[in-house]
């Protein structure tokens, strides 16, 4: 279940980044606690958004780092 949650979220983020449609909400408390909370998924969305940026020139929004975030730590904790 967790697996198609994160292929859907891929989906539709890929279409909202590359028609530039990412929401620019951001939620300090919620970042924090993410990034915090889950270090080493959040280390892949920051690398996830180091590459978005060197090969498309723009970077993700403090939302989707979010939500991808939750997501990755999903699977992996499905994997466990």
């Amino acid at each position: 279940m967790n697996y198609q949650r994160i292929v859907t979220h891929l989906q539709y983020f890929a279409q909202r980044y590359l028609t530039d449609e990412l929401s620019d909400e951001q939620d300090e408390f919620l970042f924090a606690l993410v990034q915090s909370k889950y270090p080493k998924s959040f280390q892949t969305v920051q690398r996830i958004n180091e590459y978005l940026i060197k090969t498309y020139g723009k970077p993700l929004g403090q939302s989707e780092m979010i939500y991808l975030t939750i997501h990755i730590e999903r699977v992996v904790l499905d994997k466990k």
